[in-house]
């Protein structure tokens, strides 16, 4: 697929203003989202609210039941009474009698708040009060010896018509509750239907916003994938540029010896056959042209040694602070010609590259020794602090000091910032440093003022691999 390349002055503008409309419709999308997430909240808390509806129906249900069960009981007592005249019998209404004023009352307490089954609740609290009396009456006339009034009173059927009544009351609690429920469920189904369309609605509302998204990103991902493209072809042919580089250098410098070579042992073999012949001016000239040579020949060196950093290196375990310790035994002389302490602790086991990481510190010990100040013991401090992905350390002296118009460029090859009278040199340490540290993966820097040390910071990283360097 083709991808339309925009013209780089109207890129930016371009993608600020598709990133605003994304932003503006993600905004929306969310709005959606939060409104689907309330109703379906909504319609969590409407099901609650039913079951909710459904059991009170249920325990108004069981409630009735067991109310209508004890007043039977009662009235069986009472009959059982009536014919044997023996107390007895009247065991089940004495139980009745206990229990159904609890009934009653949480009956009461549980249904009168609903309107619609109030009134009934109460007709039926009147007749259970007048059933209960009519059944206490006949039995006193019993026990009294007035079993005949007792038998005409039961015989008006007033208790009968008593129990009719307690038992169409019971039936209509019943209906109303289940009528309540109808009612509230046909509300809850209209609810539930307005709310299902509106989650319908901002489903398909969050889809078609998502494929606006797609539709408006789709050219800037395309844009991107064919940048990283660029971007990898870039960094291929740097890498090939590089390597190109490195091998010319190698070469170059490499033959560049050679004829320097000759250069150097023609005029060897010239002032050992005709320097007695030569006056002083001659003599001197062939002095000044030995020294060139030799810097030249230190510079050649400088160059195939830079080219060759991380060629044939492997990665391995190493103790940091063995390295420093050996680095002190090798420069014993100069060290305690400067009177030079190093102080160094908790230095890290890490894994990189064995020679290069001593030529590191092996180039920052000597720099610091070298530009220390006279009069002055050098002092220098190494530490390491450990984080996620990688070592940093510091390396501080109490030396010379670096100007800061001049900080940026002392890592650059053969940069020098001193007259060769004043301090022996190629120039070339600290760009080796740099070098180094760029094939840990890590970045180093310099802080320092004048007259009062210098501090160099630089790390390493601890996800190297034997690629880092390849790529």
């Amino acid at each position: 697929m083709s991808v339309q390349k925009l013209p780089k002055e109207n890129q930016k503008g371009y993608k600020q203003t598709e990133i605003r409309k994304v932003i503006q419709i993600l905004s929306a999308g969310l709005v959606l989202v939060i409104v689907l997430l309330i109703g379906y909240f909504i319609s969590q808390n409407i099901e609650n609210k039913t079951q909710e509806k459904l059991r009170e129906i249920l325990r108004l249900e069981n409630e009735l039941g067991e109310l209508l069960s004890a007043v039977q009981d009662a009235e069986t007592g009472q009959r059982g009474f009536l014919l044997t005249s023996r107390e007895k019998y009247l065991e089940p209404y004495n139980r009745a009698i206990k229990d159904i004023p609890t009934l009653v009352e949480e009956l009461g307490s549980n249904f009168k708040s609903n309107e619609l089954l109030a009134s009934n609740i109460e007709t039926l609290e009147k007749l259970i009060e007048e059933k209960l009396d009519e059944l206490k009456t006949t039995i006193e006339y019993n026990r009294n010896g007035q079993r005949e009034a007792a038998l005409d009173l039961v015989n008006t059927d007033k208790g009968k018509k008593l129990m009719q009544q307690m038992r169409v009351i019971v039936k209509q609690l019943k209906t109303d509750g289940y009528e309540s429920l109808k009612e509230n469920n046909e509300e809850i189904n209209l609810i539930n239907y307005i709310i299902t369309t509106i989650q319908i609605a901002g489903l398909i509302a969050i889809l078609f916003i998502f494929y606006n998204i797609y539709s408006m990103l789709r050219p800037l991902i395309e844009n991107l994938v064919e940048s990283n493209e660029q971007l990898e072809k870039g960094r291929e042919n740097l890498k090939e540029k590089n390597e190109q580089l490195e091998r010319f250098a190698y070469i170059a410098s490499h033959d560049l010896n050679e004829p320097l070579r000759t250069i150097t042992s023609m005029i060897t073999i010239l002032q050992e056959d005709y320097g007695n012949k030569f006056d002083e001016e001659a003599k001197q000239n062939f002095e000044f042209i030995t020294l060139a040579a030799g810097r030249m020949k230190s510079m050649i060196d400088g160059i195939l040694n830079y080219s060759r950093i991380g060629k044939s290196a492997r990665i391995e375990e190493i103790e940091i602070e063995e390295i420093i310790k050996e680095l002190k035994n090798d420069l014993a002389l100069l060290i305690d010609k400067k009177q030079a302490t190093i102080d160094f602790q908790n230095l890290p086991k890490l894994k990189g590259y064995r020679v290069e990481l001593r030529q590191l510190f092996q180039n920052l010990l000597t720099n610091s020794l070298k530009f220390s100040k006279e009069d002055v013991v050098p002092n220098i401090e190494i530490r390491a602090e450990e984080y996620p992905t990688k070592w940093k350390f510091s390396f501080k002296d109490n030396g010379i000091g670096i100007p800061k118009e001049h900080q940026k460029k002392i890592f650059g090859i053969f940069a020098k910032l001193h007259r060769k009278s004043e301090y022996e040199g190629q120039g070339i340490g600290l760009a080796f440093c740099k070098k180094i540290i760029a094939l840990h993966r890590g970045k180093i820097r310099v802080e320092s003022e004048l007259g009062v040390g210098t501090t160099f910071y630089f790390t390493i990283s601890k996800k190297l691999n034997q690629q880092n360097y390849e790529d």
